[in-house]
């Protein structure tokens, strides 16, 4: 959805559902053949979108989804070299998720799209969803410990940034205080139910032994080979190794 101006703009996608997708908006204009990060070369787009995903993806079909954070998006890394689009999987990674905005994603993929071929690369777990309720709409935030949340920095239609500051260091506290390996594990269990075929793998060491007690035969773990050109993700030759390796399983 187009929005006529920037009134009714939110950095995350919202609407009436609760259980939804989970989406930067700044991703549907970003310019960048590398993706959205500080020091990026052309900015975005003088348009604003609400969108449950990237615009150029409306309408599609497809029967192969890659799903996972900023190191399957390929932040840092040209679209057509990151490890989903070498497989011929379409990409709907998203920076800053957690495994609980990745099993959002994927009930909303499978209503949309009835892939039959899904690959996740979980991030770590301790990252957790920010809901909220306000003018009837739900909103929907990764949070992680570290994250500056820079686009928070002003008032919005539906909250002031004091309010939805309070609530991002409230579930920065929650990450920190609470059993959150529980609460991803819960999604993880929640994730190998869902009726598709599910091949997944995790770029964190951390992540790794909690995915063989709901999957079969995880993927080795995506190493961090080079960096992308933020000079933090992973890069292009991580991509690859990580492709090649994914063949290698015939899945």
């Amino acid at each position: 959805m187009i929005l006529k101006n920037n009134s009714t703009w939110f950095p995350h996608f919202y609407s009436k559902r609760k259980v939804d997708y989970v989406y930067n908006n700044n991703l549907a204009t970003c310019r960048n053949l590398d993706g959205c990060y500080h020091g990026e070369s052309k900015g975005h787009l003088d348009i604003y979108f609400n969108t449950p995903y990237h615009p150029k993806v409306n309408g599609l079909r497809t029967s192969k989804i890659g799903l996972g954070c900023s190191m399957t998006f390929g932040t840092g890394v040209e679209k057509h070299k990151t490890w989903p689009a070498l497989l011929g999987y379409k990409n709907l990674g998203m920076p800053g998720i957690g495994v609980d905005g990745i099993y959002y994603n994927l009930v909303r993929l499978i209503e949309d799209f009835r892939p039959h071929k899904v690959i996740i690369c979980f991030p770590d777990m301790e990252r957790k969803l920010l809901i909220f309720k306000k003018k009837n709409f739900y909103f929907r935030i990764p949070i992680g410990v570290s994250d500056d949340m820079p686009n928070y920095d002003r008032d919005f239609f539906c909250i002031s940034r004091s309010e939805v500051k309070e609530l991002i260091m409230k579930t920065k506290e929650q990450i920190l205080k609470e059993n959150i390996i529980e609460y991803s594990s819960h999604f993880l269990k929640k994730i190998s139910k869902l009726d598709v075929d599910i091949t997944v793998g995790t770029w964190c060491e951390y992540t790794m032994p909690h995915l063989s007690h709901f999957f079969k035969n995880p993927l080795p773990l995506l190493y961090k080979h080079d960096l992308g050109n933020d000079r933090q993700h992973h890069g292009v030759e991580s991509h690859k190794n990580w492709a090649e390796i994914i063949k290698n399983h015939k899945i």
